[in-house]
Parts: structure tokens; C-alpha cells; sequence
């Protein structure tokens, strides 16, 4: 045994020293990059070359110090417009392929201009004055035709005109776009993604994460830190070489590596007054902010439980699922480290925030763990009301339950919710229910919104005319309604919904009614003891079941929301809890792996 033993160790030796020697970045990498695995040179957004020595997106500067944008919602110089499609054409992988993976710009229904005789680098996107010499066209594309500076400065379908910085306050303080929306009598700034205020001269402290922990300057959503300091945040500080050292792999302490990404390949090119604003989007930033800090992070690939891939896919489609650009961040790490053929990464875990997650995924990402907000799971293809060819994957739908996890979305706006339930005691929030039953929304035609189910209830309501039961479907949520209601429904719309965590945040038990939809850390926490599932098939017993609840039973259903409405939420100062169930659903899904259950 211990000659066994004594083997395996020299083993575990022989493959430390055989790793390859750590490669050094170019010297001059420090003066905008920064230093990080297998000698890379990490660029800000827009700078390209082995030390980061070309400002290759200079022309989408509004001029030499502001943040460059590829943002097509909003005319461009054309020669940042050319720029822009070439950068996110980038060559990459083993077999130096190109691939693109920017669907912005490509229908070309955006004018552009250009200045004569200026230089391509000097070609900025700011508006020319309307005395300055530029000429004006109908689109970038190669012979667009010539047009009035009128029709060119129109976007978005006459929805907007863009004008020159100086019809704005401060022209914008070089941060944001000069528009007059269609109709309005002034002009305003339409801030860059990180900024804000009247004339964008607000930086959010949150623009880059962790505010690079005090060990590098935050521009424009990258950290340039201090040497020896890398990575998201600037939260590294060591480089390990790429060896697959299976010795290492602890079966106790869970660990996860997060790839470095270059901002060519993974970079938060959200465009100003993105739908990100909206913030249901992002929970993906609060994990990454957790993961940054955490125990469960290591710096070593070579002891990672699971990898994470950090692609930022909601930046580059929205809501949108883009395979492409999946398909490139996996050609660049598969090029670059050697992990991901190991396992044909099945160890590798997206993020996709997208509103139905990985329903239209196809490509390479598909073996991967995929956390996401929707988790529809049929085995063949067909939900009520959808089209079998919008779900690709239909032996599981959307979402495979041994191998995906569903997260709840961050949705700020309810923090409230949770702040004022934290003053209300069990029976403070019983002693306030007067109403048996509350929805409040638009209930659509279409039977794929909600599965149908806010369909039928309509019917149903308007032939019980119960004073018990409040579904109300012109007016927003209301929070001192929801309170007064026993219980609320919880459903789906075209894809994930926050009727869950409203109901919880609030007080008010939720009936969940989402046939086929997994719901967020559902092989984690006892759903059973806060809320109801039922299917549309119960919908016209739906009164009777919910009197037939006794006090006592109801009560337990509220000590259990109080107990596990944490788990729903990333807001740590708030009590949030969402990260750790986070990682405890991945080191399942570790588990499961190891059990080849998927």
C-alpha cells in the first residue's frame, strides 16, 4: 500500500515537472494591459497587438480620451463602424479560423459619417459641427450612397436625431452621445454604459468590479492594476502553468478556476440605455463579485473541481442567445488551456441570462453546465402554446436536471419587499391577510405567455366573481394588495418571470403554476413547506384547495418563506444568500458529473 502510495505521489511530481515554463508578457505590457495567464497581455476594450500597443478602435472615441463604444443604436464614424465588425471578427483557435460573434451593425440601417482628409486613427464618432467638412451616408457599407447630414443623423427609425457634443451641457463630458429624442424641443445625453446625470459626469463606483480592490485604476469597465495584480477586479496576483494534475483535484474542498477572458472575446459592450438598466439581466455580475472573493475561487486550474467560463453573453445578444460568440470564448480557451477536451466540458459551467436561457443553444457549449433563469424541461419539444423548433434539445428541453441549474435573477427593485418583511413578525404578517388570492398583470392572447395558465384563470374568475379573489390585469403590482393576499400566483410569462420571489419578499404564499418549468435551486430547498405547485388541470379547483388550508398549515407555509426567501436573492448586505446556494447547486452538479449521470 504505501509502495502504491509512494507512486502515485512520484506520479503527481512527474507531472508538476513536466509542466512548461511559465511564459513572461511583452515589457511594455504594463502601459494599458495587464499581465496574466500563459503570458498574455490583457487589453482594454478596443486595443489590440501583443502589448496592447494599438488603439485599434480609436475612431469609436468621441475624440482621444473618452471610452470607445461599438454602439450602432446611435450614427458612428464609418470607419468605426468598419472597425468595429473587424474586431468582433476576430481569428482565433487552432485552426485560425475567423469568426463573428457581434450581431451588431450587420443590417446597416444606421447612417455614418467621415471627415476628408483626416486620418482613419483621427476619424472620431463624435457628431461633426454642422459648419465642419464631413460627408454623410446612408450606411457603412462599401458604395453606400451619399445623403443629406439630415436623413444620416436619424436612428432607431426616426426615434432619435444625433447631434454635435456641443448642443448638449458639457458635450456630454466626452461619455455619452448628444441626441434629441423624436419630437423633444432640447437636446440630452444618452450616457455610456458606467455613467451618468445630466451631462454623464456621474461614474459609477460599481463601473468596474470591486473597484479593483484598490490595486488598479477603473477605466471604462476595465481594471489597469498595478503589477503584479490581474484579473477581474484585479483580484490575482500569481500565475500557474495550464497542467491537467488530476493529484490535485481535491474530492473535499470544492473548487472552481474562472478563465481570463481577453475584452476582444468577453467585455460588457452594453450600448447606452441598454435594457440592462433594467437589471433582471445581470445576477451573473453578482456572482462573478462573490466568486472574485471567495474561498471557493483558486488561481490553480490544476486543482478546479469545475471551470468557470466568464463569456458575458447577455452583453452580446441580449436577449438573443448567440451561439457564435459561445462558440468563439470555447475555440479560445480550448486553444489555450488544456481542460476543456479533458472532460469535453462537462466541467465547465455559463452563465446565461438570457429570457430563456439555453432553450436555442446549439454548438459547443452544449455539454456545459448552463445556469440559468429558465428551466423548461420536457422530453419532447412540446410545451402548450410553444413552437417545437424555437427548444433545440428536446430529449430535456431547456434545462437537464441532473446536469443545469435555474438561479433566481436579481431584480433590485424588490429589495424593498425584503426590507420591510424583515420588520414584520410571522404573525404580523398574518394578522394583515384580508384577501384569499392575487394576481396582477396583462394576460396575453398568446397561450405560450404563461403556459396558458393565466388564460384559463381569467375565464375562471369572471364566472366565480369572488370578492376573495383579486386578479387584476390593468393595473402593476401593488405591494399593500399583495400583502393583504394569503397567497399569489406565481407563473411564467414568454419566458422567466420574478412572480416567484415577489410573492416570497412580500409575504404572500406562492401558488406556482409553471407545468414543465424547473424553479430556481429546486434540489436544494423544500419548496413544499412555502408554496403550492399545482397544474392547469387544478385551475378550477383552484378556491377550494386554497380554503381547504388550515391555519396551522398556513402558518408553517409562512415560517417557511421566512426561513428560505434569502436563498432568492444576491444581496448580501440584505441578508442575501443566493451565491452559497450557488455553489452548493454546483458542487452537485460536480457530484453528478463524477456520478455520470449526465
Amino acid at each position: 500500500m504505501l509502495r502504491l502510495l509512494a507512486l502515485l505521489l512520484c506520479g503527481a511530481v512527474a507531472l508538476a515537472e513536466d509542466a512548461p515554463p511559465l511564459k513572461s508578457c511583452p515589457a511594455e505590457c504594463s502601459k494599458h494591459g495587464n499581465c496574466g495567464d500563459n503570458g498574455e497581455c490583457m487589453c482594454p476594450f478596443g486595443r489590440t497587438g501583443q502589448a496592447c500597443e494599438t488603439d485599434f478602435l480609436a475612431p469609436c472615441r468621441l475624440g482621444p480620451d473618452s471610452p470607445a463604444t461599438c454602439d450602432f443604436t446611435h450614427p458612428q464614424s464609418c470607419e468605426c463602424v468598419r472597425r468595429c465588425r473587424e474586431y468582433g471578427c476576430p481569428t482565433v483557435g487552432t485552426n485560425g479560423t475567423k469568426t463573428c460573434h457581434w450581431q451588431i451593425g450587420e443590417d446597416d440601417i444606421v447612417g455614418c459619417f467621415e471627415r476628408p482628409g483626416v486620418q482613419p486613427d483621427q476619424q472620431y464618432s463624435a457628431v461633426p459641427e454642422k459648419k465642419e467638412a464631413a460627408k454623410y451616408f446612408a450606411s457603412s457599407k462599401a458604395g453606400a450612397a451619399e445623403v443629406e447630414r439630415s436623413v444620416a443623423l436619424v436612428s432607431q427609425a426616426g426615434k432619435y436625431e444625433a447631434l454635435p457634443p456641443s448642443e448638449c451641457s458639457q458635450k456630454c463630458n466626452g461619455r455619452g452621445k448628444c441626441i434629441k429624442a423624436g419630437g423633444a424641443w432640447t437636446a440630452s445625453c444618452a450616457c455610456f454604459s458606467g455613467y451618468s446625470g445630466k451631462a454623464c459626469a456621474v461614474e459609477d463606483t460599481n463601473n468596474c468590479p470591486l473597484n479593483c480592490l484598490g490595486r488598479g485604476k477603473c477605466s471604462d469597465g476595465f481594471c489597469h492594476c498595478n503589477p503584479p495584480y490581474f484579473s477581474l477586479g484585479c483580484s490575482r496576483q500569481k500565475v500557474y502553468p495550464p497542467i491537467v494534475d488530476l493529484a490535485r483535484i481535491s474530492p473535499v474542498n470544492f473548487k472552481i478556476y474562472m478563465y481570463e477572458l481577453p475584452t476582444q472575446l468577453a467585455y460588457d459592450v452594453a450600448a447606452p440605455s441598454s435594457p440592462e438598466a433594467a437589471d433582471t439581466h445581470i445576477a451573473h455580475k453578482k456572482f462573478i463579485e462573490h466568486l472574485l472573493m471567495s474561498n471557493v475561487r483558486t488561481e490553480d486550474p490544476a486543482e478546479a473541481n469545475l471551470f468557470f467560463v466568464p463569456a458575458l453573453s447577455w452583453a452580446y445578444a441580449g436577449n438573443q442567445l448567440n451561439s457564435r460568440h459561445l462558440d468563439l470564448v470555447i475555440d479560445h480557451i480550448n486553444s489555450s488551456y488544456p481542460f476543456w477536451n479533458r472532460t469535453g466540458g462537462k466541467d465547465h459551467f455559463f452563465w446565461l441570462t438570457n429570457d430563456r436561457g439555453a432553450c436555442a443553444l446549439t454548438g459547443l457549449a452544449q455539454p456545459a453546465i448552463k445556469l440559468t433563469h429558465f428551466g423548461l424541461h420536457t422530453r419532447n419539444g412540446s410545451v402548450e402554446g410553444w413552437d417545437p423548433a424555437s427548444i433545440v434539445d428536446h430529449e430535456f428541453g431547456c434545462h437537464h436536471p441532473l446536469r443545469d441549474v435555474v438561479m433566481p435573477p436579481h431584480d433590485s427593485s424588490l429589495l424593498p419587499l425584503i426590507g420591510n418583511s424583515r420588520q414584520l413578525t410571522v404573525d404580523d404578517i398574518i394578522s394583515k391577510k384580508s384577501k384569499l388570492f392575487y394576481f396582477s398583470g396583462s394576460v396575453s392572447d398568446n397561450p405560450q405567455d404563461s403556459g396558458n395558465t393565466t388564460q384559463q384563470l381569467k375565464l375562471l374568475v369572471n364566472e366565480w366573481r369572488d370578492r376573495q379573489i383579486v386578479f387584476d390585469t390593468k393595473e402593476d403590482v401593488d405591494e399593500s394588495r399583495l400583502r393583504s393576499s394569503k397567497f399569489c400566483l406565481a407563473v411564467y410569462g414568454s419566458s422567466f418571470g420574478v412572480r416567484l420571489l415577489r410573492c416570497m419578499f412580500a409575504g404572500s404564499v406562492p401558488v406556482v403554476i409553471q407545468e414543465h418549468v424547473v424553479q430556481p435551486f429546486e434540489e436544494l430547498l423544500p419548496y413544499e413547506t412555502f408554496s403550492l405547485r399545482l397544474s392547469n388541470a387544478k385551475l378550477p379547483e383552484l378556491r377550494e384547495i386554497l380554503r381547504d388550508i388550515t391555519d396551522a398549515q398556513y402558518r408553517k407555509l409562512q415560517e417557511g418563506m421566512v426561513r428560505y426567501r434569502d436563498a432568492l436573492h444576491w444581496d448580501v448586505m440584505a441578508g442575501g444568500r443566493a451565491f452559497d446556494y450557488t455553489i452548493a447547486a454546483l458542487r452537485r452538479r460536480f457530484l453528478n458529473f463524477k456520478s455520470l449521470y449526465y
